[in-house]
């Protein structure tokens, strides 16, 4: 993570857990999920936060110059990423508990600027209101 020194410490300061997850892994996701369940004994958690994004790693994102790679990168961290973290954090949601996922405006207008990145964020918009109906 951008700060895994000053999370480590929050966590520390605030009875939760701070990890540094590849969102768009799988097994990083699974390991995220054994690590928070050994540290909450199981108990069900109040509150779930899935707030990650990636936007191209610096590379080229329109479309007429658009890599496969730069493409599966985006969608894997920005769509897989909550798929996974719903499918692993929510068995832990207690009953009347808080799911947020957090998205950007670009999902809702045009983002000429980066069409992938709006479309991964519309797609995470979709696939929370689906799951959530």
């Amino acid at each position: 993570g951008r700060q895994a020194e000053r999370g480590a410490e929050v966590a520390a300061a605030t009875n939760s857990t701070f990890h540094t997850v590849d969102v768009a892994n799988q097994r990083s996701n699974q390991d995220f999920f054994i690590a928070d369940e050994k540290h909450f004994g199981g108990q069900n958690v109040d509150f779930i936060l899935l707030n990650a994004g990636v936007d191209g790693k610096n590379e080229e994102t329109v479309i007429p110059t658009l890599d496969v790679e730069t493409y599966d990168y985006i969608f894997g961290a920005n769509v897989r990423g909550v798929m996974l973290g719903i499918q692993y954090r929510m068995p832990l949601l207690r009953e009347g508990g808080t799911f947020v996922s957090t998205s950007s405006v670009g999902s809702i207008l045009p983002f000429t600027a980066n069409p992938v990145y709006a479309a991964s964020k519309a797609a995470v918009d979709s696939f929370v209101r689906s799951y959530a109906a």
